[in-house]
């Protein structure tokens, strides 16, 4: 429906990279670059698509480099996905300053609701700094259970929002309070119902397992996720070498085999700067 939808309007950027994303979930990689470089040509300040490109080039190849020129340039939105790129790379501190940089009030935050503070607490932990990512996670701690607490909430919301809980949970040192939150963003309905949310979300229980000492039940998930995620946004084989949530499991055979498993070009290892 896509490709049906470029041809009557081959000069609309979002259709075409809506496409591109499209390729990509579906698992058509060599359709993907093209239609991307197709809409950027078309509107070069497409911050979404640049952002999704990015994606697809480090979920696919491993690819921080070509990603960070990508996302080169003063559009907050851009600025907070290469912070994402260094923490890749567990440069936290060039993440921080990033984020830091970035006014309050931003619109790359996306949600009213998910504030500067809870992002920069999180890599202010990733980095050590414990005693400055307190004061900053403990009010969006509290903020999160609030939310929860609305029952208007959609379920897929609710998903959202609990995985997010749980990531705050598990910064705080909450370890059972981080796995409970996480399990019930990935097990609800909503997110059981749909592939793609379902990658998404059991990707975000598989990591809070892994850094809360259940090392079984993260590479359980690992196992049955790795091969049918989306390249944007999922777990695939390169992220698994590259993304620091997987650091807990480096030295468990089960994981070294996932590894060996699903082999990739060049030797993508943990980048420690």
């Amino acid at each position: 429906m896509f490709e049906r939808a470029v041809q009557y309007d081959p000069g609309n950027s979002t259709l075409i990279y809506s496409l591109a994303v499209t390729y990509a979930w579906a698992g058509r990689n060599e359709k993907v670059q093209p239609a991307f470089e197709r809409a950027l040509a078309l509107d070069p300040d497409n911050e979404t698509a640049a952002t999704y490109w990015a994606q697809f080039l480090i979920g696919q190849r491993g690819d921080l480099e070509g990603a960070r020129k990508i996302l080169r340039g003063g559009a907050q939105r851009l600025q907070l996905e290469l912070a994402a790129t260094y923490r890749l790379t567990r440069d936290y501190e060039e993440a921080i300053r990033l984020i830091e940089k970035l006014p309050a009030d931003s619109a790359a935050f996306e949600q009213p609701d998910a504030p500067k503070d809870e992002l920069l607490g999180l890599h202010l932990h990733y980095a050590g700094h414990d005693e400055r990512a307190r004061p900053l996670l403990e009010p969006a701690r509290d903020r999160l259970i609030a939310l929860l607490a609305d029952m208007t909430l959609t379920p897929r919301w609710v998903a959202f929002t609990s995985i997010r809980l749980a990531r705050i949970e598990e910064a705080l040192g909450n370890r059972d309070g981080a796995v409970q939150a996480a399990e019930r963003g990935a097990q609800s309905d909503a997110v059981a119902r749909d592939p793609l949310w379902r990658a998404i979300y059991r990707g975000s229980l598989a990591a809070i397992y892994a850094q809360t000492g259940r090392h079984k039940a993260a590479i359980a998930i690992i196992s049955e996720s790795v091969n049918s995620s989306p390249m944007i946004t999922g777990i695939t084989p390169v992220t698994l070498r590259l993304d620091p949530s997987w650091d807990p499991l480096r030295e468990d055979p089960p994981f070294q085999a996932l590894l060996q498993e699903y082999a990739v070009d060049g030797d993508l290892k943990p980048v420690k700067p």
